[in-house]
């Protein structure tokens, strides 16, 4: 295994970690989920769970199957429509007032559109079929961390927030790094 891939592999078990973990006003993405009015905040948290469990099926198999390829990208597109729920109008039909605000209110749609260029250019690329899928998923995974991140760091947050922090970073780089081809060069690294 890659030193990329056991960084990734590191994001994503802090992301499996900071479901369970508060992450704002003392309640942990299981909380939100089961209490039911912060579930499109927390559902996306699920996505770590998925990419650990599919980097298992992969180091034990060699390369996912084509039904495990699709589940993701159902799962990754799903993910995403969760966090574009949010901008549907209905509980909250106010515009953001601040600039911080507004940083937290478009940076999601950003990165969706942004994300999505990514993914329709790797198509195109030699990277391996499942590198693609784990990329989805990250792509998943980043808007709505940024609205989260944004709207709780640094005045409502807690550890789990600042761990789901570390996970955006990581997974950010790992897509910007898509976006420009350029291998990171931490050590013999082959696709993820």
């Amino acid at each position: 295994m890659s030193t990329m891939h056991r960084l990734l592999m590191i994001a994503s078990l802090l992301g499996v970690v900071t479901f369970f973990l508060p992450f704002a006003w003392s309640t942990s993405g299981l909380m939100a989920i089961r209490d039911g009015l912060l579930w499109r905040l927390a559902v996306p948290f699920l996505v770590p769970f998925v990419a650990v469990a599919a980097r298992m099926v992969q180091l034990q198999r060699g390369e996912l199957s084509a039904g495990v390829r699709r589940a993701i990208y159902v799962w990754s597109v799903a993910t995403i429509c969760v966090t574009l729920s949010l901008y549907l109008p209905g509980e909250n039909t106010s515009l953001p007032s601040g600039l911080s605000d507004w940083v937290a209110y478009l940076l999601p749609l950003a990165v969706v559109v942004l994300g999505t260029l990514v993914l329709l250019r790797a198509r195109k690329s030699p990277e391996s079929e499942s590198r693609r899928q784990f990329l989805a998923l990250r792509v998943a995974y980043l808007p709505n961390a940024s609205v989260c991140l944004f709207s709780f760091i640094p005045g409502d947050a807690n550890i789990g927030a600042y761990l789901a922090l570390v996970t955006t970073v990581i997974y950010a780089a790992d897509v910007v790094l898509a976006a420009t081809e350029r291998p990171l060069q931490l050590g013999r690294i082959s696709p993820a």
